[in-house]
């Protein structure tokens, strides 16, 4: 019984994190022959001014691992977001699809009470020659209903590297 109470309190805490990381990567790619990097022209959904901070703080975060930005590179790096609410720990019930359902609801009207706004940014990175996509990271986060300029500047700053921490990946076949 204790077991199954110290599992439930588990379950509670890792889904009540307020962001997740997902990697996935070819594992037959050496990632040391990627050692340059340019970018793809930015479609994410996001703003001119949130675009530049993206792309700032993704060539800061891959510059620090020894990669070089040049105009003829090795991989391409592309990013974008999508925007979602979520039901909130607090609240009760279930809710299906994107707002609306049963009593109607548009983009653009006030969001469903109980519901919280999430961030989820990919990142991809492909080989240039071939556009070949061999690593991607998505992070999902809960923001806050607004932002001034520097706390959204600094939430895709952390956004960004929490997405490529774990860039180039370290798999079993590099490390022999």
């Amino acid at each position: 019984m204790k077991s199954t109470s110290l599992l439930l309190v588990l379950i509670f805490f890792v889904s009540c994190k307020s962001s997740k990381t997902f990697v996935d990567f070819d594992e037959g790619v050496d990632f040391t022959k990627y050692s340059t990097f340019n970018f793809y022209q930015p479609d994410s959904g996001l703003s001119e001014e949130e675009d530049d901070i993206v792309l700032d703080a993704i060539e800061q975060n891959l510059t620090s691992k020894g990669l070089e930005s040049t105009v003829i590179a090795k991989s391409s790096v592309n990013f974008y977001v999508e925007y979602y609410r979520q039901l909130s720990s607090t609240s009760m019930g279930v809710g299906l699809g994107i707002y609306g359902g049963a009593g109607g609801g548009a983009i653009g009207t006030e969001a469903p009470q109980g519901t919280k706004p999430v961030i989820a940014l990919t990142i991809e990175i492909a080989d240039a020659l071939t556009n070949e996509l061999i690593w991607q990271g998505v992070v999902e986060r809960k923001m806050k209903s607004s932002f001034t300029e520097e706390q959204m500047a600094e939430f895709l700053t952390e956004t960004v590297s929490m997405a490529l921490e774990n860039y180039p990946p370290k798999t079993e076949a590099l490390e022999e």
